[in-house]
């Protein structure tokens, strides 16, 4: 082995991308996700889901200062777990990025159909307007 060559762990390619300053961890806490099956019991039946192309969007009060977010990505929708999880991802990301604004409710966020790649775009706008307030 050359001298001055990192083995393992300690390597620069194995190494876990550290948060600096200008890029912040973007963990999604535990106190956000809706585990609870009677919760989404609750939100499946509050009301009318507001739908789109791609999603469909459940929402009930609750008596919380934050939102909670559950998910359903159905194998029928996403074949491969790689194309499920990057669908979390990007509701995941979609909810984060409006905290504020959507505190006090719980969503359940379920997956009509999967984009495909060149309809992301598309599906991120949808998710967008479909997460909001209503009276």
């Amino acid at each position: 082995m050359p001298a001055g060559q990192k083995v393992g762990r300690d390597s620069l390619s194995d190494e876990p991308s550290r948060p600096t300053p200008e890029r912040p961890r973007q963990r999604f806490p535990a106190a956000l996700r809706l585990n609870d099956p009677a919760a989404f019991e609750r939100a499946f039946k509050a009301r009318r889901p507001e739908q789109g192309r791609f999603f469909a969007v459940h929402s009930a009060r609750n008596a919380l200062p934050y939102g909670r977010l559950g998910m359903v990505v159905a194998r029928r929708t996403a074949r491969s777990s790689v194309g499920r999880n990057g669908l979390k991802r990007l509701i995941r990301e979609i909810f984060r990025t409006r905290l504020q604004e959507l505190s006090g409710w719980d969503w359940v966020v379920r997956v009509k159909a999967a984009p495909t790649y060149s309809a992301r775009q598309e599906a991120r706008s949808e998710l967008a307007s479909l997460l909001k307030v209503r009276p």
